[in-house]
């Protein structure tokens, strides 16, 4: 079958049966659904490419998809309950889900990029919150040292 092939390359790849089975039975969870593969195999030098050359997506472990009629929330936390020793990551701008099979634990994890954006797994109000905790820690550091820059108390 090539429908979990490189979109890139065209490139077929044997796909792991526990990857298989898992679309399978998310499909069957959501009425037998459409599944939509954003990603399945990626060939080595296009995983390189997007910035990730360990992709499980090169080893035949992984896929990127979305479910016909399914919120991502829902099937995120559908796979989250009912399978283990995977991989899920949620992509919310992006609006798809990921799964991989082969780890030892349970593996979660969020991706606040858009389409075809490097990986950003800080939301970005996150990003500004941690950036105004430092300045405020920095002005209290700044505000414990006297004019020689020795720490006071303590």
């Amino acid at each position: 079958s090539s429908f979990l092939r490189c979109h890139h390359t065209g490139r077929r790849h044997p796909m792991n049966e526990r990857l298989v089975s898992i679309l399978y039975q998310v499909g069957r969870h959501y009425k037998n659904a459409k599944l939509f593969i954003v990603a399945g195999y990626r060939a080595p030098k296009i995983a390189k490419q997007k910035g990730n050359p360990r992709s499980p997506h090169k080893r035949g472990v992984a896929t990127d998809f979305q479910v016909d009629g399914a919120s991502i929330e829902s099937v995120r936390d559908y796979l989250r309950a009912n399978f283990h020793n995977i991989g899920v990551g949620y992509y919310p701008n992006s609006g798809f889900i990921h799964v991989d099979v082969g780890r030892q634990k349970d593996a979660f994890w969020i991706d606040y990029s858009g389409p075809g954006e490097k990986a950003r797994y800080t939301p970005p109000i996150a990003r500004r919150d941690r950036r105004h905790n430092k300045q405020l820690a920095d002005s209290a550091r700044d505000r414990d040292r006297d004019s020689d820059g020795e720490e006071l108390g303590g």
